[in-house]
């Protein structure tokens, strides 16, 4: 947790993910922010962002190909958390905006 979070007002964490038995697994990490946001006692605001991160080079070719495959696991995965979000919350609203980046 972030020592900018604010206890009752806004959270604010980094997961680090890292995948094994993967092709080139050993190479990337991902790195999700969660930022929970109270907007009212009984509403919360929730902001994932998503990066991956490079432990070493990877050619050019190979990179695009992980950047896009791993970009579409994020957004099936965050997805599926919408998705069920709504079926336990009729107040929850989804809105999907991606923007996956890489370092």
């Amino acid at each position: 947790m972030y020592p900018e979070s604010r206890p009752g007002e806004f959270y604010l964490v980094d997961t680090e993910c890292v995948n094994g038995g993967l092709p080139y697994s050993d190479n990337f990490y991902i790195v999700n922010r969660y930022c929970i946001t109270r907007m009212s006692a009984a509403r919360t605001h929730l902001t994932i962002t998503s990066e991956i991160r490079y432990r070493k080079t990877v050619w050019g070719f190979v990179r695009s190909f992980l950047d896009k495959n791993v970009t579409a696991g994020i957004v099936e995965a965050f997805g599926s958390l919408g998705k069920c979000a709504l079926k336990y919350d009729t107040h929850y609203s989804v809105v999907q905006y991606c923007a996956v980046g890489s370092k």
